[in-house]
């Protein structure tokens, strides 16, 4: 039962986090560079505002998979009994696997799943983003991209 107070706690941490300070802007800001980049398109201030601040590869959606997984393990008979965190460490198994598969026809399956990752990213953890964060998260994603660059040519 603490277990489950705990995780509360921390989901309501989170939230109220990421609600009443600018870390949603930044998220968001980081969200909309990346599917910039994602869709070949240069990194310009008017391309990368046009973007959507949802993004399919956000730890919400792994934390959605990760609990929907919880929720479904804790109604089978017999896995109510596993200690807490063993289930909760199964579930993130599961969601992970999930939430990285590749397979079309099982992304078919799960895409309700997204959809609630979706709507939390849009409600909870992004906020619309000012000038001054877009241009930071552009500013970071390249200097970000041009260190990469650097590490691989030696």
């Amino acid at each position: 039962m603490w277990a489950y107070v705990f995780i509360s706690i921390l989901i309501v941490g989170a939230v109220l986090l990421f609600r009443f300070t600018v870390i949603a802007k930044y998220h968001a800001a980081e969200h909309m560079v990346s599917n910039c980049a994602m869709q070949g398109l240069n990194l310009t201030f008017e391309n990368v505002r046009k973007q959507s601040r949802i993004h399919t590869d956000c730890g919400t959606n792994l934390f959605t998979f990760a609990l929907v997984c919880f929720f479904v393990l804790s109604l089978i008979p017999g896995v109510q009994e596993f200690h807490f965190f063993l289930k909760l460490c199964l579930s993130w198994s599961i969601g992970y696997e999930l939430f990285i598969m590749e397979n079309t026809y099982i992304k078919q399956l799960v895409k309700p799943i997204y959809l609630v990752g979706f709507g939390l990213q849009y409600a909870i953890f992004t906020s619309k983003p000012n000038k001054e964060h877009l241009k930071v998260a552009i500013l970071a994603f390249k200097r970000m991209k041009k260190r990469q660059s650097e590490i691989d040519n030696g």
